[in-house]
């Protein structure tokens, strides 16, 4: 990947290519997460970055972690692609407001900046180009975005019904998913939270007995 970002980039300045090749491992990570569970895991990571403005804005040359600012925005930025217009659309909004880049007067901002102005095409090259490493596949294509995506989720549960969460085939079979969907409400703050957090511990719970039995 960080060879990838190298080659690739190259309509973006130097600086800017060796950036992201220094925060491959970090990228990749955030990458396979959502492929995995989707807005949920953006917004989850949203909530662990989100904090003082020199923290959002900091930026350090031998450090792996992308900036704070540029990590956000790279997962909002890959629902999008994938999933079009949703609630990831007002975090980001949310975001770019409380940590306006354009009051900030930090030595990274104009790394910053151009980085993010990098982002579409960061997201394309993560996600959608092929890597040896993956047969010469992409990464969404051995594991499609789609699977979690909000609607895919809510079909899901449709089908599924109650099951979805005290079913031990259920729970054994979709678990990731069940992650996804969770997280999703959470994250969308829609409906009752303090049940959506009892039924993620209890079939996290049944999960576990499952994973005993076998």
């Amino acid at each position: 990947l960080a060879g990838a970002f190298m080659k690739q980039l190259t309509n973006h300045p130097p600086e800017v290519r060796q950036a992201y090749a220094s925060w491959a491992s970090e990228i990749a990570a955030d990458a396979f997460a959502f492929v995995h569970t989707g807005y949920a895991s953006v917004a989850a990571l949203h909530d662990v970055l989100s904090g003082s403005a020199q923290q959002v804005f900091m930026h350090h040359t031998n450090d792996p972690h992308p900036v704070c600012y540029v990590r956000v925005l790279m997962g909002t930025e890959m629902c999008r692609q994938f999933y079009g217009s949703g609630p990831w659309d007002e975090l980001e909004e949310a975001f770019r407001s409380d940590y306006d880049i354009r009051k900030m007067r930090y030595p990274s901002i104009d790394l910053v900046q151009q980085c993010t102005a990098a982002l579409p095409d960061v997201v394309r090259l993560i996600l959608r180009d092929r890597y040896h490493a993956f047969n010469n596949n992409s990464l969404c294509k051995l594991i499609p975005p789609e699977n979690v995506s909000p609607s895919s989720l809510q079909k899901l549960e449709y089908i599924a019904g109650p099951a979805l969460f005290t079913s031990h085939a259920w729970i054994w079979k979709e678990c990731i998913r069940l992650l996804a969907l969770v997280g999703y409400r959470i994250a969308t703050g829609e409906g009752d939270l303090t049940r959506y957090y009892r039924q993620q511990e209890e079939w996290m719970i049944r999960l576990g007995f499952t994973v005993e039995l076998n």
